[in-house]
This record gives C-alpha cells, structure tokens and sequence, in this order.
C-alpha cells in the first residue's frame, strides 16, 4: 500500500513540475532537425509515432513503439508473393530486422497511415483501431510505389506504455472507386522475407 501512495505522490510531482509525463520525446537528426514522437499515452499516439518514423526513416522509433509480443499478419495477396513462408512467427525481431532493411534502401517515404478512419474499439489496456493506409515509397533508384491497404492494428500497455502488439493488412486498397489495387506493405515484407532476411 505504501508503495503505491509512494507511485501515486511521485506521479503528481512530476506533472506538477512541468506535465513532463506529456511531454513529446526528441529524437535527434544529424542535420540539426528534430523528430518529435508523442508520448505513448494513447494507441493513436503509437499509431502517430509509426507514421513519423516511416517519413524519417528513424528505425530506432520504430522500435520503441512495437510490443514485445508483436505479430505480423499478411493479407492473401501478400501471402501468394511468398508460399509456404512461416508467416506466424513474423515477431518484433523480424519486423525491426525488416523496418531496418527497408529504410536502409530507400531514398524517402511519405506515409499517410490514417487515410481513411474506418473503426476504433477499446477494452481496458487494449485497443484495436482500423484504418486504411497509404504509402508512398521512393526506391534507390527514384522510383515510386504507392503501398495501400485497409489494416487491423491492436495496441497494448505494456509497463506504463501504449505499444503495438499486432498488425493485419486486411486487404489491398485502390485510391480511386474501381481503380487498381495497390499493393499492401506486406508485399515489402514479402520480398525481405524472400531475400533470406526474414
């Protein structure tokens, strides 16, 4: 009981002294900028820190938003790019070894992870929100592929802390009514994982 009067006195302190519990966490850049993550107080938070550390190519935000249970689930089109790949043991290590690879051989990507808001549920210390995403990913070469795809993510607290815990492409996703599909960013797993690197 002491020890949670003590939690509880220290939590007031040090928002009293500044709302520091708040504040974002800095990340800096070789070039003087500055890439600001938001607190992980809420899932959307986590969701918001995924999407700036895809347009800085910042793997070590990356990391610090994805659960230590983590799985990754493709949709049928990225499966049928990889058959017989052992897609149920895609954990944080393959993600992060992924995320890595793919910022490492890009030159930009400009990410829109909340192009469409379809559904938010909560329950306690999970939430699984839905969203349709779009992705725009400028290749070594100068090339551009648009990554879309309607997506199922599940955030968990983890200590004291919103993290991402599972992330299902649910389907390819066209930026226009009866236009073509684009690809999900499942399919940039797909060939990583071809590769030999997943």
């Amino acid at each position: 009981m002491r020890r949670k009067v003590y939690i509880l006195a220290l939590t007031f302190l040090l928002a009293a002294a500044g709302g520091c519990f708040f504040e974002p966490r800095v990340a800096e850049l070789p070039a003087g900028q500055q890439i600001v993550y938001l607190n992980q107080s809420l899932p959307e938070n986590v969701w918001e820190n995924i999407q700036t550390s895809l347009r800085f190519t910042d793997a070590s935000g990356y990391d610090s938003q994805i659960a230590e249970e983590f799985i990754y689930e493709p949709d049928s089109a990225t499966e049928s790019m990889a058959p017989g790949y052992d897609w149920t043991n895609w954990n944080r290590l393959r993600e992060l070894a992924f995320i890595n690879d793919l910022y490492n051989n890009v030159n930009s990507i400009e990410a829109n992870l909340r192009f469409e808001i379809i559904d938010t549920e909560w329950a306690g210390s999970r939430a699984e929100l839905r969203y349709t995403y779009k992705v725009d990913v400028t290749g070594s070469d100068g090339s551009v592929v648009t990554y879309m795809a309607e997506v199922v993510v599940e955030f968990i607290i983890e200590g004291a802390e919103w993290v991402l815990t599972r992330w299902y492409d649910v389907q390819q996703e066209s930026e226009t009514e009866g236009g073509s599909l684009n690809p999900t960013l499942g399919s940039l797993r797909a060939a990583f994982a071809l590769s030999g690197g997943g």
